[in-house]
């Protein structure tokens, strides 16, 4: 009798084991298809093509619709390229691009000259190919590397974290140095001449590849165009800053900028033929960013970004992700980001109380969806950011949608992959654990911004050409702050400000320009109408006058006001009429007794 109890018992495992096995094999999933790089092939690269297959990258619908590109472009003269750096001797070409990528967004937007480490990329980002190839600073990589980096962290300057640092070994300084401009946005740009053309125009110079080994590269001498028709894969990470369809003979060409010192070429510059050398692969672009605030947190499990992307079969280009976020403080959900693999991608972001059982239930924030032209990386900001708690878990689900991609949802399958936290689906119902299945995180990530006390608000209006009673501006890692001398003698720092070795002590009479930025334009004309900030967090319009501004000769105090979208010109226009920016008045914090201070907290 126990004999047949135990033969029953076993029939049932098998069965529940078989109706199981059946049900992973109607979802089985695939993942994208890979380039594994033996090490000979990457041998002496700077520059180490993504693993995935990124064929399925063309120009976006929406081009046909735009006016001709121009026959020339140059942001050397548009004021949109910083100096010319030197990465020798070190295969380090991929991070020089991407930091002058970014310097060239913070030029163009905010008129900021930055110097942005390069060392503080190559010495700290997780880099797999590290991991394959060895700890060096011979070792190459790519944008996706830089990219993962400069959005989980931000940039450093280049005077904390100064190349060649370590090099040739690999050793990290974090957290030893401020974080500064973090990026939001990125973008693949297809290989077509128009394409990056629009990229160009729209976003600024754009980092791209190139085959570096044909003759007559290494001595260039900037007085002629190059060419060459030979079929080596990319090895070179550079920056495209402009083009002369009547260059090179009439065939058009490319201006770009290099990462070889101001002794090669036409001052670190060079002119190629429109698809020469494979120049115009694996182009990209940073399309947004932001000043990097200390309070938020975000959370994410994929350490290493965007290695791959898988599918459910058949295919069907409509797959899910979702990942699990535990709150370490109470706070807002603010903005959900992720990589996208398609060109297009439709995105459908959900947020949920509980996964129980396998089962979503109580909604608390979405459907939030759009879709985005390009393939990247995008920070989706929530227009009703639900509250989360400290310790109560909750579930961020986008449903990707990518109709020339058959790998809709993005993986992260080299870095240490978590159980329990991570999930995919076919169908936005049964979800599967992807740690425990082996495939990777799925790379989706959520920002939160703490229920804390800062400090009061005091809100300014920049207007026209009035001026503010006397002020003093002062920096600091965290907020610009601006109090009025008259009622406050002087101004506290909860923490030590960053001002730097070109910031003096508070100087009387200086123009504008040095207040901002020392490298900045001539701006005699700014208006700002004062507003002072009642308990309740209302302002009222206070009277002004003509005055003199005093302070701080800092660096970076734009970059502050950048983030709170104003945009100032060396005329002292605001380009897009009124702006309004909300400045942080520590001097005056009134708390909650029950509210707790705003951790300072390091991103790593």
């Amino acid at each position: 009798m126990k004999r047949c109890r135990l033969l029953l018992v076993l029939i049932s495992v098998a069965f529940a084991v078989s109706i199981y096995a059946g049900d992973l094999l109607a979802q089985e999933q695939e993942k994208a298809p890979e380039k594994v790089y033996r090490a000979e092939e990457i041998e002496g690269r700077g520059f180490i093509p993504p693993a995935l297959d990124l064929s399925h990258i063309k120009p976006p619908a929406y081009l046909g619709s735009l006016q001709p590109p121009p026959s020339s472009w140059d942001w050397r003269t548009l004021g949109g390229v910083t100096p010319v750096k030197n990465q020798n001797p070190y295969n380090t070409c991929w991070a020089f691009a991407a930091i002058a990528d970014l310097e060239s967004k913070v030029l163009i937007n905010q008129m900021l000259t930055r110097d942005y480490s390069e060392h503080n990329v190559v010495a700290c980002a997780p880099n797999f190919f590290y991991d394959d190839y060895g700890y060096s600073c011979m070792t190459g990589a790519n944008a996706y590397i830089t990219t993962n980096y400069l959005t989980q962290l931000a940039s450093v300057l280049e005077a904390c974290d100064s190349y060649p640092g370590s090099c040739p070994s690999i050793s990290c300084v974090n957290p030893s140095c401020a974080f500064k401009n973090q990026v939001t946005e990125w973008r693949l740009i297809a290989n077509d001449v128009t394409t990056i053309k629009h990229a160009l125009m729209d976003h600024g110079p754009v980092y791209t590849a190139m085959y570096s080994g044909f003759g007559g590269f290494s001595s260039y001498d900037g007085s002629y165009c190059l060419t060459y028709t030979g079929s080596e894969d990319p090895d070179h990470a550079v920056l495209i800053v402009g083009w002369d369809d009547d260059m090179c003979g009439g065939n058009g060409g490319w201006i770009v900028k290099n990462s070889w010192g101001t002794g090669w070429g036409d001052n670190g510059y060079f002119y190629i033929q429109y698809n020469n050398a494979k120049i115009g692969y694996y182009t990209n672009v940073i399309t947004d960013y932001k000043f990097i605030d200390d309070r938020e947190k975000m959370y994410f499990y994929d350490e290493y970004g965007w290695t791959t992307s898988y599918t459910f079969l058949p295919y069907d280009y409509d797959d899910w992700g979702m990942v699990k976020v535990t709150p370490i403080w109470t706070g807002d959900l603010h903005a959900v980001d992720f990589w996208a693999g398609g060109s297009p991608t439709t995105y459908t972001i959900y947020v949920y109380d509980d996964f129980t059982a396998g089962s979503l239930s109580n909604l608390i924030a979405g459907p939030v969806s759009d879709t985005v032209a390009e393939a990247g990386y995008y920070s989706i900001s929530l227009p009703s950011p639900p509250t989360v708690t400290t310790g109560d878990p909750i579930y961020i689900a986008i449903r990707f949608q990518t109709p020339t991609f058959n790998w809709p949802f993005p993986v992260d399958s080299r870095g240490p992959m978590e159980t329990g936290k991570t999930f995919a689906s076919d169908n936005g119902t049964t979800w599967y654990d992807q740690g425990a299945g082996g495939y990777g995180d799925v790379a989706i990530r959520g920002r939160v911004l703490p229920h804390c006390y800062d400090v009061p608000m005091l809100d300014i209006e920049i207007i026209g050409t009035e001026y503010v009673d006397l002020v003093t501006l002062q920096l600091t890692r965290y907020w610009v702050e601006v109090v009025n001398r008259a009622s406050v003698p002087d101004v506290m720092f909860e923490h030590a400000p960053d001002l730097g070795p070109d910031c003096g002590a508070p100087e009387v009479s200086r123009s504008i320009v040095e207040i901002f930025d020392q490298d900045y334009a001539q701006l005699n004309a700014l208006a700002i109408r004062r507003l002072t900030p009642s308990i309740s967090g209302s302002a009222t319009a206070a009277a002004t006058s003509p005055s003199v501004l005093t302070g701080r000769r800092c660096r970076n105090v734009l970059s502050r006001l950048f983030l709170q979208s104003v945009i100032m010109k060396s005329c002292g226009r605001i380009p897009y009429g009124k702006s309004r920016l909300s400045l942080r008045m520590p001097d005056r914090v009134t708390p909650s007794p029950s509210m707790p201070r705003c951790p300072k907290i390091w991103h790593g």
